[in-house]
């Protein structure tokens, strides 16, 4: 025959019954603070990586940007960049 838990631990001596009290509190404060610790761990981790990425890599390069689009010097209109004829007035394009 087994005896309920609240049962054997009212027959238990005081100091066990202290300690069975002290063992479950810790377990209840780790059972909060790990996760809280391991995200925390995380997020500082994930920002020193970041940093390092940066570090390493080093600003990125500006690339000199190509004009989509130039101006026609017979009639001043707007053609694309690779026209060799403007549509609008048919004169030859200089190939840029």
């Amino acid at each position: 025959m087994t005896l309920p838990v609240t049962v054997a631990i009212e027959d238990a001596p005081k100091a066990r019954r202290f300690v069975s009290l002290r063992l479950r509190l810790l377990a209840m404060v780790l059972l909060v603070l790990v996760p809280w610790l391991a995200l925390v761990l995380f997020m500082v981790v994930s920002r020193l990586v970041k940093a390092a990425e940066a570090r390493l890599t080093g600003p990125v390069p500006a690339t000199a940007a190509v004009p989509a689009t130039r101006e026609c010097p017979a009639c001043c209109e707007t053609v694309p960049a690779r026209a060799t004829r403007c549509k609008f007035c048919t004169s030859e394009l200089k190939p840029a």
